[in-house]
């Protein structure tokens, strides 16, 4: 659904997903292994919080853990790509402690 969701925005143009992928946790002294599902997705800086919200909204009762990884390097194709297809997104909100 997240997969879905992503794609219909235009925050993303292709998503792989991962099922084989194990979180462990201590509960009590004891471990436990926890089956996550693993999106990955090139997309724009700017677009992370909407990306965020959108999900939120959406699938408000699903515990997911966002993370960004900097794309150092890409291939001029696919880079061009990205920049032409995928929205600018929100512009970072203003810092109410900064009054310039």
């Amino acid at each position: 659904m997240a997969c879905q969701e992503i794609l219909d925005a235009g925050y993303a143009l292709q998503i792989i997903q991962d099922e084989n992928i194990h979180e462990f946790n201590l509960n009590h002294g004891n471990l436990e292994k926890v089956r996550l599902f693993k999106l990955v997705f090139i997309t724009k800086a700017r677009l992370f919080d909407d990306i965020e919200r959108l999900l939120s909204e959406k699938i408000p009762d699903n515990d997911f853990r966002l993370f960004s990884n900097p794309v150092t390097q890409i291939d001029f194709k696919e880079g061009e790509r990205i920049r032409n297809q995928l929205p600018d997104g929100a512009p970072p909100p203003k810092d109410p402690t900064n009054a310039s």
